[in-house]
């Protein structure tokens, strides 16, 4: 059962989980929370100052994330939460390029954080501290992930009938989200794409996330291996069978993005 109610101006609203909903229900608690806070579709801004208005305080340390330990916790704390984030990701920053470090340790802090807040709805939150309501399970993790997503970067933000990879990207930039996050965004707001995204290094080119591992253009494997080195920002279409895909190359993060659709060749 869900109670929730939307408070005039920018506070935070009262939305309480004593159960965990369908992930596909995450996106519109989502955009509740953003329409009580005035956010609409806007990008959020520093992900701090969100938390501030709803009593979570937010800071950084290790927690052995790099070697498998806990990206993030949550505790509570008098009248609201702490949302502790380890943005080193696995294997540790040496397998990162310098000069992405920084835009990943934000966009992993913002996603972890925005995860965490999710959590925050399945406490009861009328006494001095909160009180946990439903305990951890699989499903509350999948819902926690959609709804930071759409927290992150609403779908309605996403334009119908996507097929330019160069949307997302710019998506991934007006909503400071990593592109995977922006991809897997766009997947989830339009049913009949297939997206893949993929990172280069070391001369091999190999799948960072793919929407569905099963159900792509079946040639796309051997695609992406025809692309080869990527320089600057390069840009190839394939249109084969029934299936129509575009591709962009990122030779700065080291990625590429694919966009596929099936019937459009």
């Amino acid at each position: 059962m869900m109670q929730s109610r939307h408070p005039k101006g920018r506070q935070w609203p009262e939305i309480t989980l004593h159960d965990v909903p369908p992930a596909g229900h995450a996106a519109a608690l989502a955009m509740e929370l953003r329409l009580a806070l005035g956010i609409g579709e806007a990008p959020l801004g520093p992900i701090e100052t969100l938390c501030a208005l709803g009593g979570v305080v937010v800071r950084e340390m290790s927690l052995r994330g790099a070697r498998g330990g806990l990206e993030a916790t949550l505790v509570t704390r008098s009248e609201g939460f702490e949302v502790t984030v380890d943005a080193e990701p696995r294997g540790g920053w040496g397998l990162v390029p310098v000069h992405l470090r920084d835009g990943l340790r934000r966009h992993r802090l913002r996603f972890r954080v925005a995860h965490e807040l999710a959590h925050t709805l399945f406490y009861d939150r009328s006494g001095d501290r909160p009180q946990r309501l439903v305990p951890d399970s699989e499903e509350q993790e999948l819902f926690c992930d959609e709804f930071a997503r759409a927290l992150l970067i609403p779908p309605a933000a996403i334009p119908p009938w996507l097929a330019n990879p160069r949307v997302v990207v710019e998506l991934s930039r007006q909503y400071d989200v990593s592109l995977e996050v922006a991809a897997r965004a766009t997947a989830a707001s339009s049913c009949d794409l297939w997206l893949g995204l993929y990172v280069h290094g070391s001369g091999q080119i190999n799948p960072q996330w793919l929407s569905s591992l099963d159900t792509g253009p079946p040639w796309i494997n051997a695609w992406i291996k025809e692309w080869g080195p990527v320089s600057g920002e390069s840009a190839l279409h394939r249109g084969d069978g029934n299936w129509s895909a575009s591709g962009i190359g990122l030779a700065s993060r080291c990625q590429i993005l694919v966009i596929a659709r099936r019937g459009l060749s």
